[in-house]
Formats: C-alpha cells, sequence, structure tokens
C-alpha cells in the first residue's frame, strides 16, 4: 500500500542514494506561498483532512504525517478511538421574539363578534356584584351601557333604548336610585338592580329589540306566546313604556275578545295558566275592560266546574283582594255546581260536604244556596199561554227532575240554557205544529237566566 503522506527527495551525505524526510511545518507553509502547487500535493492535504474528521465518529488507522510527541494508540485498540461519542450540545431556549400588540382598531368585525361576553367590560360590571351572578345568554350587549342585575343574572343594555321606550322613566324609580343621583349619571361601572322576575325583565328586553317579524307573529292565536306578552304589558305600564303598554294592551284584548266558542271561551286564554287570569284581571281592572273581564271569569269558573280538584279557595282569597264581589258571585256559583251531598251512612241526613273556605266564605256559600233555592222554586210553574204545544210544557217541567246521574244539585243557570237549547232545536227540526207554536217559552227562559246573572251577587252578599 502506498504511504499517503507528502515525501520528498534530498541526497544523502554520500550524495549518492536520495533518501526521504518528514516535512515539517515550516515546509508547508513555504508550500502555501507558492503561486503554483502541484495538484498532488492538495490532494494529498485534503485526504489528510478529511481523515482527521472522520475519526472523531468512525476509526479509521491513518498514517501520521508529522511525528507526535505522545505515542500513537496502537492499531489493534481501534475502539478507543470512539469509546465516547460526545453528544450534541443542547441547544440554548430561544428568546421569544417580543409581539407587538394588535391595535383595537385592527380588529375584524367577525374577530369582534366572536369574543365572549366574559370581556372587560363584563368584569366591570361583575366588580360591585357577588358572587355566583351569570351572563344573560341573549341580552348582554357589548355596546350597552347601562348593567341591570335582577335575581342572580346580569343584562346589558344600550341606554338609549331605554330611555327611548320611557321618557319618564326617572319617575317610575326602576332602579332604586339614591336620592340626588340621576339618570344621567349612570354609567357602565354601576349596576342596577331591577326587582323583578327574569321573565317579566327578559319580556322588556324582547318588547326593545324585537324586529317586526318577531312581533307580527305575536298577533296570531296560534303563535303568540301569551305569557311574554303579559309580562311585557306589566312591566310597560309599571314603568311607562307608554307605546309599548299600548300596543301590548291592544293585541291582548284582540286575542282574547275573538273565535269564541258555545260557551264564551277563547282559545288564547284556555291557554293561560291561572297565573296569567290572575294578571290578565289585575292589568285590566282598573282600564274600562268589562268584557274582556267577563270572558276572563267565565274562563276560570269553566276550569273550576269542570276539574273539581281546582281550587275554589284560591279564586276566592284572590277575588276578595281585589273587592270583585261579581267575580266572587260567579265563584260561589260554581262552587254550587260541582258540589256532591251524599247520604250519612244509616240515616236518611245528609252530610255538609267538606270545604277549605273560611268561616266568612261559608257564610256566604249557603246563604247563595239557601236564596237561589228558593228562587227556583217560585219560577217551578210554567207560565200561562193561551196556546202552546204540549211539547214546551213539558220541557219546562223537566227542568226540575231529580237529578240520579249525579249531576249537581242547583244549577238554574245550567237548567234555563238547556231549555232555550231544547226548545230551539224543537222549532226549527220537529212537526209543523211544533213550529207553529209562538207560546215564547224560549224567550222567556232566556229572559230569566239574564236578570239571574245580573241578580247573582245579591243572592250571596247582603246588599247594603
Amino acid at each position: 500500500m502506498m504511504n499517503d503522506t507528502a515525501v520528498e527527495l534530498q541526497p544523502s551525505a554520500e550524495g549518492s542514494v536520495p533518501q526521504k524526510r518528514p516535512r515539517d511545518v515550516k515546509d508547508v507553509d513555504e508550500d502555501q506561498t507558492n503561486a503554483i502547487e502541484p495538484a498532488s500535493k492538495r490532494a494529498n492535504i485534503a485526504a489528510s483532512v478529511v481523515a482527521t474528521v472522520v475519526s472523531a465518529t468512525i476509526p479509521v488507522a491513518v498514517p501520521a504525517a508529522v511525528p507526535q510527541a505522545v505515542p500513537a494508540t496502537p492499531a489493534t485498540k481501534p475502539a478507543a478511538a470512539v469509546a465516547i461519542t460526545p453528544a450534541p450540545p443542547t441547544p440554548a431556549p430561544a428568546t421569544p421574539k417580543p409581539v407587538p400588540p394588535i391595535p383595537k382598531t385592527s380588529a375584524t368585525p367577525q374577530a369582534q363578534s366572536q369574543q365572549p361576553k366574559t370581556s372587560s367590560q363584563v368584569t366591570t360590571a361583575q366588580r360591585s356584584a357577588p358572587p355566583g351572578v351569570i351572563i344573560d345568554k341573549d341580552y348582554f350587549f357589548a355596546d350597552g351601557n347601562w348593567v341591570f342585575r335582577v335575581s342572580n343574572t346580569l343584562f346589558k343594555l344600550p341606554r338609549f333604548l331605554v330611555m327611548r321606550g320611557s321618557p319618564k322613566l326617572h319617575t317610575a324609580n326602576m332602579f332604586n336610585l339614591p336620592p340626588g343621583k340621576p339618570l344621567e349619571s349612570i354609567t357602565e361601572s354601576d349596576i342596577l338592580v331591577v326587582n323583578e322576575s327574569l321573565e317579566d325583565f327578559r319580556a322588556l328586553c324582547w318588547g326593545l329589540t324585537a324586529t317586526p317579524d318577531e312581533t307580527e307573529r305575536q298577533t296570531y292565536q296560534s303563535l303568540v306566546d301569551f305569557s311574554k306578552m303579559l309580562s311585557l304589558l306589566y312591566m310597560a305600564q309599571k314603568y311607562l313604556f307608554t307605546k309599548y303598554e299600548k300596543w301590548a294592551r291592544k293585541v291582548i284584548a284582540k286575542l282574547c275578545t275573538t273565535r269564541l266558542d258555545a260557551e264564551r271561551r277563547n282559545p288564547s286564554l284556555r291557554k293561560c295558566s291561572i297565573s296569567d287570569l290572575k294578571r290578565l284581571i289585575i292589568l285590566y281592572q282598573k282600564k274600562s275592560s268589562e268584557y274582556l273581564l267577563d270572558l276572563v271569569y267565565c274562563e276560570w269558573t269553566s276550569r273550576l266546574k269542570a276539574n273539581p280538584a281546582l281550587s275554589t279557595r284560591e279564586a276566592l282569597d284572590f277575588a276578595e283582594a281585589l273587592d270583585l264581589q261579581g267575580f266572587q258571585s260567579e265563584i260561589y256559583y260554581a262552587e254550587l255546581t260541582r258540589t256532591q251531598v251524599k247520604q250519612k251512612p244509616g240515616s236518611i241526613a245528609h252530610a255538609i260536604p267538606p270545604s277549605d273556605f273560611n268561616d266568612k266564605q261559608m257564610f256566604c256559600f249557603y246563604r247563595g244556596f239557601w236564596s237561589l233555592s228558593h228562587y227556583w222554586a217560585s219560577i217551578r210553574a210554567p207560565p200561562e199561554r193561551e196556546k202552546h204545544g204540549d211539547y214546551c210544557a213539558r220541557a219546562w217541567e223537566t227542568m226540575w227532575d231529580s237529578n240520579e246521574d249525579g249531576g249537581p244539585i242547583l244549577d238554574p243557570l245550567g237548567k234555563l240554557a238547556e231549555l232555550s237549547r231544547t226548545l230551539s232545536d224543537t222549532m226549527s227540526a220537529t212537526t209543523r205544529a211544533s213550529r207553529s207554536c209562538h207560546c215564547g217559552y224560549k224567550e222567556y227562559a232566556e229572559g230569566l237566566q239574564e236578570d239571574l246573572l245580573q241578580s247573582l251577587g245579591d243572592h250571596f252578599f247582603v246588599q247594603g
């Protein structure tokens, strides 16, 4: 194998045989200064450098070009060249480049709309609120500047919406402001406490922000959210949102007084809860709405007659609190028609049915029963007519037949209404002789029914 070490021929001391000698560092430096160097020398030097670099990781035996002071590692122990492979140094963590703050004006509208409501604005609003409050999902607007707290929920509305809806809001004392603090001084950091239910306040927020198609839906029987409309009317009336009150009152009145059935019951009122009926009576009792109120009374008492489990006491207490004597009379009458009298075991006597009435209510109830019983007995004899068919007189007398089917013990209004319907059917669907009878029993029964309705309170109450 050829020696890779560069050599130079030089005459020996005897001057006859050339000998090899190692080149020293000085010779290398001198060669680097030459303008032209043989290609073989450059190749030998490059090979030496490559061998040195490779030996750091792969044991390769390379003859030394220059004698070293330290003895060379024996060739029989190649592992000594790679006994420990140095691990690559761990790079130092790169210093993060400072990120310049994003100007507020650079945020796109889409990015702003996707920001959660728990922003710095919410933090300001929550600063003086106790723990546990939540943000309303529908009516906490980022561009609002009045923050309301209702129960444990925060709302945020634009000031102009609230003030536009109720220019006299300062006189309604909606926010329980301390004396001397005007509305104009309210800022976002103030939390305005409103002592109303969440449903009522949300209804007001809906009214202030509703779109035209949303308000249009409330005018249809099949689409209206009646409870929400009642809540809006309540809030608008209480806090002087005059235009909203007029609109809600008009819509509700129309919904309640149209499409009546034979029992004078209305589809919207049928959907109302007892709480809704109470609120309707309160909202309309001082607004000259007797017709609408009569329909509400009719709806409530119709439920009492049809459902014995429904509380008559609750209805009476409510009517007494508002001093609605006419409504109380209708409630007493409804209780009378659903009362079942049972005979005592082993006796011919009858037991007083159980009741949760107080003493005053019980006295009114039995006084009405006594008075109506005497009235009903007084009209038992049919009115005298010169000529009428036998069927008319017989239909009249059947109103006093015993109730073997367990019906009410006393129901004059129901009996008179039934007689009127029976005679109407007879006059139009039976023989010619019956149709030619003009005795007036039907009209007479309708007149008695109307008079009894008008004087019903006189039977249950002592009129001064």
